[in-house]
């Protein structure tokens, strides 16, 4: 693929940004409470699980694959749900896993705002019906959570608490 513009570099999002954003998402982004959910928890897997996009959102509102995406059985609690220290997340379908054979990952709570383990079991159990197969991130009109719906409530967020959005 040719690329002849200028590739414009992104910054990073870094936690003392995400508290912020998602402090903001919570209080006064005026979404349905289950679109809340599932932004703030996948801006929030991203940022601690060191993740591409794409390894956690669908490729569209519309298409998604259990095989290539992450679904709601790629997620588990250690030690257990009902008292999670950990939570394990397998990424199916990384830029680096030429083979495909996936790779698990685990993150502790930390106990702030943006604990990774709470935002996961908070998103889980907003869907108590939903099946291991499902999208991890379905949102309030039963779409699922894609690349430019998660970019846009991202950078609004950010533009909401004082950065620039189109940096991120």
């Amino acid at each position: 693929r040719k690329y002849s513009g200028v590739k414009k570099t992104r910054l990073a999002l870094t936690t003392d940004k995400l508290m912020l954003a998602n402090t903001w998402l919570l209080e006064h982004g005026g979404l349905p409470v289950v679109d809340t959910v599932a932004i703030s928890c996948c801006m929030i897997m991203g940022v601690f699980f060191m993740l591409r996009i794409s390894e956690l959102v669908a490729p569209s509102t519309t298409k998604h694959s259990p095989i290539l995406h992450a679904t709601l059985g790629d997620v588990k609690f250690l030690p257990s749900m009902e008292d999670p220290q950990f939570v394990e997340f397998t990424v199916r379908n990384s830029k680096q896993d030429y083979f495909r054979q996936g790779c698990v990952l685990k993150v502790a709570a930390n106990g702030t705002s943006i604990c990774p383990v709470a935002a996961v079991l908070k998103l889980v159990k907003s869907r108590p019906h939903a099946r291991p197969d499902e999208p991890l991130f379905v949102l309030a009109n039963g779409k699922y959570l894609d690349r430019a719906r998660l970019q846009k409530e991202m950078r609004r967020s950010l533009e909401a608490v004082g950065f620039k959005g189109s940096d991120y």
